[in-house]
């Protein structure tokens, strides 16, 4: 007995040795505890947010405002002619507080873009400061918010800072018109309140779209898309002093993946993927948004099977042709076509090439680079923006009613309306006639050679809606003093909070077993896709290219032999945990100041991603099949410790450095192969996967989710 225990003693020693575990996360290394400078920056940036719609009731920050004039301090900002024209246009006019913004309004956007330059160009944080409390209570509080929060991701000294969520910060563009109302009659009360929401607004669902809007209507999802546009703000040009690398393909490949969880959100519930829009005929699927402005007035909303129509609207500048937009991107596929642009100079500039789709990228999501000349908008047009006012004022096309924007006239809402999908199923197709355009990928392209993927193994993967609770200060007033514009009434302290129904996931871990020849750096690539399509035929993998989801993506060292790999959901690359509500927020940073606990500073740590429990689609109790997709590829960058790897890079991108993968995104699925090569490669291992759905059963719920009676 004793030899025997020595025996398998010996052999597991043996195995160990011969096998190399390694356990990959993101978490970050380099954070370190805040000091009073960096907790005062956050301290005031949280109280400048704070109900933005009302004058700033902090008075020491409204002093700062009421005490500055930009105009006697121009030599403090870096560009002093963007000083000169912001002060100009606002002694001019611009939209005043109280209105409604939209940066689809051309007019309008021209104005938030010169105040993001005064803040961005401010020399040091105090002039930065000085700047936002003057404007704070002067300009339109949506220009603000948006030109604010993207100087601060953008500036070095204040991209570091924690953000509050923006759906608390403009609660009106997420939260449901009901809440609101209720949440105004709580304050009236002085009653604390927990108000329920949900987002199929009720039982008996006649449209079929209403099945999958606790995806399309999440918070977190619209909070993602509005974080990436201020990441990669169309108008960034490299006179801020950065360049962003791949920003254009990054535009394509976000959209695209953001449509591929869309489609796999509806095959998880039975529904057919979204269908193309199609300029020349009707807007097939209706929505009805249910929000409303803080000014009172209602998001339009849209009937079933609208005509497209011009858009005749009284200023030239707003006026649109259905036709413009075909011909614009008729002049996309023909330079697709040709393989290659005209530049303002007549120059040629080649597509068919792996630089070819970035290039695209920019003229479709008409980027602003005025050293780029090729990216303009004056042949190829702004696809995307065009199209979404086409179809956003499908209602009101001649501008009788002077309807209010619609959702998708805004970044913080045109996720939860169906037609964003059709409209950018149509959009991607351009991207995909230039892939088709590009030489298969061969055997030689997918084949890792001296990589063999052995075997994969993952959790039971399990979905769930859940309860999450999201702070409605903002929603409602404080009370001001009468006749005192800046003195706010101390109100009896009300708690007032919407209970949210949201999908989540238990977390796993994917561990996949690698055999290497030699020591190497590699890249593993994770997808997940559907196995059937809505009427339950199995697809093959060419079929489902374009609904791959990229789950991770993480740089591995292999060392000859056997390699296991263990990797935790909450650490995949696509996605971010929940922001920290305003209020723990606000608390953490009153902690730190005063010495009760530490605020941590985390470098490079984003505010864009995927919100973390949008990870899987809904699964089904006894189980919903998907298909797992496991590739290690060489990796050809060898900065194993790039900061940008702990980054959401895959949907977020990067802000500085290089793009932390050299192979196309999306590989392999962005362009067309022979299965038969997939199916031989050692390095790659395609594996069958259940996603179930548990039950809800939380006290708050009333006993059973109603998401959960539906299917």
């Amino acid at each position: 007995m004793a030899q025997t225990l020595v025996l398998i003693s010996t052999l597991l020693v043996a195995f160990v040795a011969a096998t190399n575990i390694h356990h990959y996360n993101r978490r970050y290394d380099d954070r370190v505890a805040a000091d009073n400078y960096h907790l005062n920056k956050q301290d005031v940036i949280i109280k400048l947010l704070h109900r933005v719609h009302q004058p700033n009731q902090y008075r020491d920050l409204a002093d700062i405002g009421n005490n500055y004039n930009i105009e006697q301090n121009v030599d403090k900002y870096q560009n002093e002619e963007a000083v000169r024209k912001f002060v100009e246009q606002y002694k001019k006019g611009m939209l005043p507080r109280g209105r409604i913004f939209s940066i689809f309004d051309k007019k309008q956007q021209d104005e938030m873009i010169n105040l993001f330059e005064v803040f961005y160009y401010a020399k040091d944080f105090d002039t930065f400061l000085k700047t936002a409390c003057f404007a704070r209570d002067r300009v339109n509080e949506g220009q603000f918010v948006h030109a604010f929060l993207t100087a601060i991701l953008h500036r070095e000294d204040t991209k570091d800072v924690v953000l509050p969520p923006i759906y608390e910060v403009m609660p009106h563009f997420f939260l449901d018109t009901k809440v609101i109302k209720k949440a105004y009659e709580a304050k009236m009360r002085q009653e604390n309140a927990l108000i329920k929401m949900n987002y199929t607004h009720n039982r008996q669902l006649k449209n079929e779209d209403q099945k999958v809007a606790y995806f399309s209507e999440d918070m977190g999802l619209n909070q993602f898309y509005s974080y990436y546009q201020m990441d990669h703000p169309f108008f960034y040009k490299k006179d801020y002093g950065t360049e962003e690398d791949r920003k254009g393909e990054l535009f394509y490949y976000m959209h695209q993946q953001l449509l591929a969880r869309y489609d796999l959100e509806r095959l998880a519930n039975d529904l057919p993927t979204i269908e193309t829009l199609k300029l020349n005929k009707y807007v097939k699927r209706g929505y009805a948004p249910k929000l409303s402005y803080r000014q009172g007035e209602d998001f339009p909303l849209r009937p079933d099977n609208l005509q497209l129509k011009d858009l005749d609207y009284e200023k030239p500048e707003e006026r649109l042709k259905v036709r413009d937009v075909n011909d614009y991107e008729r002049r996309v596929r023909d330079a697709i076509d040709r393989g290659y642009i005209f530049t303002d100079e007549n120059n040629q500039v080649p597509l068919n090439n792996d630089k070819g789709i970035d290039i695209l990228g920019k003229i479709v999501g008409a980027t602003h680079d005025e050293n780029d000349k090729y990216y303009g908008n004056k042949y190829h047009g702004s696809i995307k923006t065009m199209t979404h006012k086409i179809v956003g004022r499908v209602t009101d096309p001649e501008d009788k009613y002077d309807q209010t924007p619609s959702v998708l006239e805004h970044y913080e809402t045109s996720v939860r309306d169906p037609a964003f999908y059709s409209i950018h199923k149509r959009i991607n197709r351009l991207f995909q006639k230039h892939k088709e355009n590009l030489p298969q990928y061969t055997r030689q392209d997918i084949q890792e050679q001296g990589v063999k993927v052995v075997n994969v193994e993952v959790d039971k993967l399990m979905t769930y809606f859940e309860d999450y609770d999201v702070d409605l200060t903002n929603v409602v007033d404080a009370t001001l003093k009468e006749g005192e514009r800046q003195q706010f009434q101390q109100d009896q302290e009300v708690i007032i909070k919407a209970r949210v129904k949201r999908i989540n996931h238990k977390p796993f871990t994917v561990k996949v077993e690698v055999e290497s020849d030699n020591n190497k750096n590699a890249m593993v690539r994770v997808f997940l896709g559907p196995k059937y399509n809505y009427l339950g035929q199995e697809l093959s993998l060419e079929e489902k290219r374009q609904y791959m989801v990229e789950l991770d993506r993480f740089p591995v060292q292999l060392t000859s032999g056997k390699n296991v790999i263990q990797r935790e959901s909450k650490d995949f690359n696509s996605i971010v945990p929940d922001h920290i509500p305003t209020k723990n927020l606000k608390h953490m940073v009153k902690s730190a100041v005063e010495g009760e606990q530490t605020f941590y500073v985390q470098k490079g740590k984003r505010q864009c991603g995927l919100p973390e429990h949008l990870l899987l689609p809904k699964g089904k109790k006894a189980g919903l099949p998907f298909t797992l997709f496991i590739m290690v590829t060489e990796n050809e960058n060898n900065e194993q410790d790039n900061v940008n790897y702990k980054q959401p890079f895959i949907l977020c991108g990067v802000k500085e450095g290089k793009y932390p993968d050299t192979k196309p995104m999306g590989y392999p699925f962005d362009r067309k192969f022979d299965e038969r090569d997939i199916k031989s490669a050692t390095n790659v291992y395609v594996k069958d996967v259940l996603i179930y759905h548990k039950r809800d059963v939380s006290e708050s719920s009333d006993k059973y989710s109603q998401y959960d009676d539906l299917y």
